[in-house]
């Protein structure tokens, strides 16, 4: 899978929505029937959902954790531009002799 970025619409994940699926959906007949004897996940519809399911949700998780930390890394980033900006106003402040500290 790429990477995910800013550029992507509704509409380009709707269309790649399916192809996610049938991505799980073969995964999680190979590793059911790998680990379970062949012909298994068919038998057992409901386990091959609740596979889907988890791989959905880790998946969500995952992508909700990179977008949280790069989220933090820009509010840093923002903080130690403003912390700057104080500085310069506070020496500006200083130099016309108005500065109360």
């Amino acid at each position: 899978m790429g990477v995910v970025s800013g550029e992507l619409t509704a509409g380009d994940l709707m269309r790649q929505a399916p192809d996610t699926i049938d991505f799980y959906l073969r995964k999680g007949i190979d590793y059911i029937d790998n680990h379970l004897g062949e012909g298994y996940a068919k038998e057992h519809p409901e386990l091959l959902a609740g596979f889907i399911q988890a791989c959905t949700t880790d998946f969500n998780t995952g992508i909700q954790t990179k977008s949280f930390e790069d989220l933090d890394d820009a509010i840093m980033r923002v903080e130690l531009e403003l912390n700057e900006l104080v500085g310069v106003a506070g020496e500006i402040l200083r130099k016309d002799g108005e500065y109360v500290g």
